[in-house]
């Protein structure tokens, strides 16, 4: 089942797909995205696509900065949205 992630790291925070929360929250904490595992927060969406997840997940990220894309974004760690421009009609 995969899951989304979402952790933090001091303010900034860290949303992202996992099959196996437990085995990659340790792989978060030795990589110094999260200060404690204790600060992550599981998601369960155990009928979803990838293309579900995706949205979910950049739903989160937008949440979490404001609506500013991820890349620009000092709020959280993510490198990019996983919907892009050329996906946004997915949004509607």
């Amino acid at each position: 089942m995969r899951r989304l992630v979402c952790t933090r790291f001091s303010r900034v925070k860290y949303v992202g797909q996992a099959r196996d929360f437990d085995q990659r929250l340790p792989q978060h904490k030795a990589a110094g995205r999260i200060n404690d595992i204790n600060d992550a927060v599981k998601i369960e969406m155990p009928d979803a696509d990838k293309t579900a997840r995706e949205i979910a997940e950049h739903l989160k990220i937008q949440e979490f900065t404001g609506g500013v894309p991820a890349r620009v974004s000092d709020l959280v760690s993510n490198q990019r949205d996983p919907i892009g421009p050329a996906r946004i009609h997915l949004l509607k």
